[in-house]
């Protein structure tokens, strides 16, 4: 099957609104922005990169791509139409690969998938007002973009994002995007800030288990929870992962299981409606240059999963450690080889547009990431950004192939 074909199935899944006068449009919002999605996968995530990469590989992207302009494009062109476009109707794309991409690999296991905030340290507006109406000379207090990613841990994708609205925090978020999907079978897990009942409640909801961190904000709770693992009575089963060695440290990794029913229910109050089991984990951290046996780490988790599945402990573990993936996987990987945290805009459209393209191409390259690997090495994402910048097709092939099903015919 051709891979214009291909690519023809892509842009009919790609919905935008068009609101430009049509008198006046030069560039065909549908071919334009496929053609900045493949030069942003391809590492070029500036309007400027973007204008440089369609005149270098023009003849390319309009072989390729149906409808495409004959004539190179401008930087304040490709400004404009990302300022222009809904974050709504390209995050829909973006739900779509992820769709595609779960159903070819027919993955039928339990998936952990981490709601977390984060904002772009560069993206800061004008600063607030006090009671007097004077300006707060405090950048943590600037008014920023702050946005919630849903990540599926296991398999390396970002599903969505909703960007905190003003005068809200990021549990509504959360919410929000719980209940973009159908979450059978998943466990979600998030940070105690969002350890709310109604965070809680979404996620039941979408027929999926939580695991959430248990601080301070629920003092009453914790120190209950506290007490039962302190109690020897009280039935328990244990996990301890192997020794882990890696980034100069050794490590020692356990988790601890016991039934909520070991909390009174006047101390769990709307907890008891679903909380089942609750989490002890320990690291235990050794540096090898210095041989420094650091104090060990302790963390209590809340948990509807079923204390009375055998490997609950085991479970938990995996839980608790895949929760990492959405801040060294997703939030650090953006940072580090997209530059997110210096991206510099005043238009906020623009700005989500351009997270969310982030995330997009994060996606290709990580499904992309294991045909380029070898046994003994994984190829970085930096590595293959660079590969397919020098080879555009690669990332065309690798963003096309989960539109293309039936061996090679096309699904309409």
């Amino acid at each position: 099957m051709a891979l214009r074909d291909a690519v023809e199935v892509m842009m009919s899944k790609l919905v935008v609104t068009d609101t430009r006068q049509k008198v006046k449009v030069k560039y065909p919002l549908l071919p334009t922005l496929f053609g900045i999605i493949i030069a942003w996968v391809c590492g070029n995530n500036s309007c400027v990169a973007v204008a440089d990469y369609w005149e270098d590989n023009r003849d390319f992207l309009k072989e390729s791509i149906p409808g495409f302009p004959d004539h190179n494009i401008s930087h304040d062109t490709v400004n404009r139409l990302l300022s222009v476009i809904k974050m709504s109707e390209l995050q829909d794309f973006l739900m779509e690969f992820c769709r595609r991409y779960l159903e070819s690999i027919g993955y039928d296991g339990i998936r952990c998938l981490n709601l977390d905030g984060q904002t772009n340290r560069a993206l800061e507006y004008e600063p607030k007002l006090d009671v007097n109406g004077n300006k707060v000379m405090d950048s943590r207090t600037y008014d920023r973009l702050y946005y919630v990613t849903l990540y599926d841990s296991t398999n390396g994708l970002a599903l969505a994002q909703d960007e905190v609205q003003d005068k809200e925090n990021e549990n509504k978020c959360c919410i929000r995007l719980i209940e973009m999907f159908d979450l059978s079978g998943c466990i979600v897990t998030c940070d105690a800030l969002n350890t709310q009942r109604s965070v809680a409640e979404a996620i039941i909801k979408a027929n999926a288990d939580y695991c959430l961190a248990l601080k301070d904000n629920h003092k009453t709770l914790r120190k209950a929870v506290s007490e039962a693992f302190a109690n020897e009575e009280v039935e328990r089963c244990t996990f301890i992962a192997p020794v882990e060695t890696a980034h100069g440290r050794i490590e020692q990794r356990s988790v601890v299981a016991i039934p909520a029913s070991a909390v009174k229910p006047r101390v769990l109050g709307e907890w008891a409606k679903d909380a089942r089991t609750f989490f002890y984990a320990v690291t235990e951290s050794n540096i090898k240059k210095y041989d420094h046996q650091r104090a060990p780490e302790c963390r209590l988790f809340i948990s509807s999963l079923e204390f009375d599945n055998p490997n609950i402990a085991k479970l938990g573990y995996r839980a608790i450690r895949e929760h990492w993936g959405i801040e060294n996987k997703l939030h650090w990987t953006l940072d580090m080889d997209f530059v997110q945290d210096r991206m510099q805009m005043k238009n906020r459209n623009l700005a989500r547009n351009k997270v969310l393209l982030n995330k997009l191409s994060l996606n290709v390259l990580k499904t992309a990431q294991p045909s380029f690997s070898k046994k003994s090495e994984v190829m970085s994402i930096s590595r293959l950004i660079k590969k397919f910048e020098r080879n555009p097709k690669l990332a065309l092939d690798s963003l096309s192939k989960y539109f293309i099903e039936n061996n090679g015919q096309l699904d309409d």
